[in-house]
């Protein structure tokens, strides 16, 4: 039986925390949030600077994520640097997780290859590779890159969206760090944790380490 273990979150504008909302997500268990902070090369969300701050100020471990599109890769990519570091009083850049969100994007979609061109310059500027979060996206479209940049793109840590108990990898992973195992409450339960909630009652996107009791998710998170 798998056991569904929420350790991290992901948010952005549309969840509501309460004022000791981060508090009673990590007496729920909580380690980690991981929150979206651009899309593309003109929006920020609003939301994003008071999330990671707060969640800071409760001890949870602070990430940001950057939503694609099909726009310039490596502009996107400074674009993200410029607007995720939260300011020497939070850590900045050493202590926040970075992640680029491969998902499908029906407005203006990012191919595989501009996803490697993203990760390059992130990883050019911050010295670490920074996390890729998918799901089918990366399965359908990483047999189009060369070997040497599957490989690359495997080298990364792998936050994989799938709603359910089985984990399907993409080609070029044997294994994965974040499952993403529910989200808009679909996926096993639970789909909510304390303190947080979403317009519409949907649940939330909640997330499972690799390892369920969470020993080792915190010397892990940005290295």
């Amino acid at each position: 039986m798998v056991d569904f273990v929420p350790r991290v979150v992901d948010v952005s504008h549309y969840e509501v925390i309460a004022d000791d909302g981060w508090q009673r997500a990590k007496n729920a268990g909580i380690v980690g949030m991981i929150a979206k902070c651009t899309q593309g090369l003109h929006y920020v969300d609003p939301n994003y600077d008071d999330m990671i701050r707060n969640a800071i100020s409760f001890g949870i471990l602070p990430g940001a994520y950057h939503f694609n599109t099909g726009e310039d890769p490596v502009a996107q990519a400074d674009k993200f640097l410029s607007v995720v570091n939260p300011g020497n009083d939070a850590g900045g850049f050493e202590t926040v997780l970075l992640a680029l969100d491969y998902e499908k994007n029906p407005r203006s979609d990012m191919t595989i290859q501009q996803a490697v061109a993203f990760l390059k310059r992130c990883e050019q500027v911050v010295g670490r590779k920074i996390v890729i979060y998918s799901g089918d996206k990366l399965k359908e479209t990483i047999g189009d890159l060369n070997d040497d940049d599957k490989a690359y793109v495997g080298s990364h840590k792998l936050w994989i969206a799938e709603y359910g108990p089985n984990v399907r990898l993409p080609d070029g992973f044997d294994t994965w760090w974040l499952h993403q195992y529910t989200g808009d409450g679909f996926g096993p339960d639970p789909h909510w944790i304390d303190g947080i909630t979403c317009p519409g009652n949907k649940g939330l996107d909640l997330n499972r380490y690799n390892d369920v009791n969470g020993d080792h998710l915190i010397g892990e998170w940005i290295t």
